[in-house]
C-alpha cells in the first residue's frame, strides 16, 4: 500500500477505467458515469473515504448489465467485475 498522495494518477484507457478503486477529483472528475458489467455479477461501491469500513459506504450495488452513477469530489469509487466509461 502507498499513500494516495504518492500514487500515480489513474487515466482511462480508450475512455474506460478498469476495475479498481479511484478517488474522485484526483483520478476521475466528479459527475455522472456509465458503469458496465464485464460479465456476470458486478459490484459497485461509492465511499466517503478509502478505509473500506461499512460506515464509509455512501451507496453500493450488486448488478448485471449497465447502470449510471453520480460521484462527487473527494469520494471514492470501487469497481469489481465492471468498468467505468468516461465521456
Amino acid at each position: 500500500m502507498i499513500p494516495v498522495s504518492k500514487a500515480e494518477v489513474q487515466k482511462p484507457q480508450n475512455n474506460v477505467y478498469p476495475e479498481g478503486m479511484y478517488k474522485v477529483g484526483r483520478d476521475i472528475a466528479p459527475g455522472e458515469y456509465k458503469v458496465v458489467s464485464t460479465g456476470g455479477d458486478s459490484y459497485l461501491e461509492v465511499t466517503k473515504d478509502s478505509t473500506g469500513g461499512f460506515n464509509s459506504i455512501i451507496t453500493n450495488d450488486n448488478f448485471q448489465g449497465e447502470k449510471y452513477i453520480t460521484v462527487g469530489a473527494n469520494q471514492y469509487i470501487k469497481l469489481n467485475g465492471c468498468v467505468l466509461k468516461s465521456k
